[in-house]
């Protein structure tokens, strides 16, 4: 009959998980995005460096594959194309989306008048489906039947619409941001108003006394104290950015709209690697190639924001 009694190692394995017992609770969760998420990005870096042969056998060709993405005279021009929306959107949302957030989550935390309304309200979206999201959106946009065109006929500017929203390049990355701003924007306003619940009234109120206005209190007490949640919502939507696909797939398309004007990093990497172009035999070298590359620039990216803004976190 076999011992009962736990060995060494259990014994040392059981003291760790009483001491942490919060494991327990996030062990289901690492070990679904280890199989779903870690392990695909783990095989998909020997994948990239793979081909086809005539037979349909799979050889090793080296970094091949990235040599086509970075030179070949067709994909990458669209590679570049996408690159460029892609971080045109990240910018928007950095100089303009992220400000409003702050903003917003600022009144939300000072109670302005309505504010639980408002905030039910910014929040509702994280309900809904983003394609229904972006449906609205194109209603919304739409001349001769959405609100657009009903306001600028209102203010006697009918010309203006029924001009072609969506039918203007310069305006695919913008429609894209909108749509972002409406589906994200609660969430990141929800961050942001913990930030502000966690900060101590002690120092707000020692602010007050020393004759500190709102602005001063919002850049000497309140800014400063929001680094880490100001640092995670500036990693979230640098990730956001860079892996975004619904959106851009459903406004523009697989061809990524009018001259490419809504394509970004994930639809270039859909459209190589599962459209009808001249790799799609090959669509697991070259997809994989093409996702370690997105994989290295949200590496890269991540890190070097985490970099600049960790060091200006401060404590109290």
């Amino acid at each position: 009959m076999a011992s009962a009694i736990p060995s060494q190692g259990e014994r040392s394995v059981l003291r760790f998980i009483a001491k942490r017992p919060y494991i327990l609770f996030i062990l289901p969760g690492i070990v679904v995005y280890t199989v779903f998420i870690t392990a695909p990005i783990v095989v998909s870096i020997p994948f990239s460096l793979t081909g086809l042969t005539e037979n349909g056998h799979r050889v090793f060709v080296g970094f091949e594959n990235y040599v086509i993405v970075f030179t070949n005279r067709i994909l990458f021009p669209q590679f570049l194309r996408a690159l460029r929306n892609t971080f045109l959107g990240l910018a928007l949302n950095y100089l303009i989306i992220h400000p409003l957030i702050i903003f917003l989550a600022y009144q939300m935390y000072r109670k302005i008048w309505g504010h639980v309304v408002f905030q039910n309200i910014l929040f509702i979206p994280q309900f809904v489906n983003a394609i229904a999201l972006t449906f609205m959106v194109s209603i919304f946009f739409s001349p001769y039947v959405g609100l657009y065109y009903h306001v600028f006929k209102f203010l006697g500017l009918e010309k203006w619409g029924t001009a072609g929203v969506w039918t203007n390049e310069k305006l695919g990355v913008v429609l894209i941001v909108i749509v972002w701003t409406w589906a994200g924007l609660g969430y990141e306003m929800l961050l942001y108003i913990a930030g502000f619940k966690m900060i101590p009234n002690e120092l707000v109120e020692a602010a007050i006394i020393d004759g500190a206005g709102e602005w001063r209190r919002f850049t000497r007490v309140y800014f400063p104290l929001l680094m880490p949640t100001f640092t995670n919502v500036m990693v979230l939507m640098f990730i956001w950015c860079i892996t975004a696909f619904e959106i851009p797939y459903i406004l523009g398309g697989i061809n990524g709209g009018i001259n490419g004007n809504t394509d970004f990093l994930t639809l270039f990497l859909y459209r190589t690697a599962f459209g009808s172009g001249a790799y799609s035999t090959n669509f697991v070298g070259m997809g994989s190639a093409i996702s370690t590359v997105i994989l290295a620039i949200l590496a890269g990216g991540s890190g070097i924001i985490l970099w600049i803004l960790r060091g200006r976190q401060v404590t109290y």
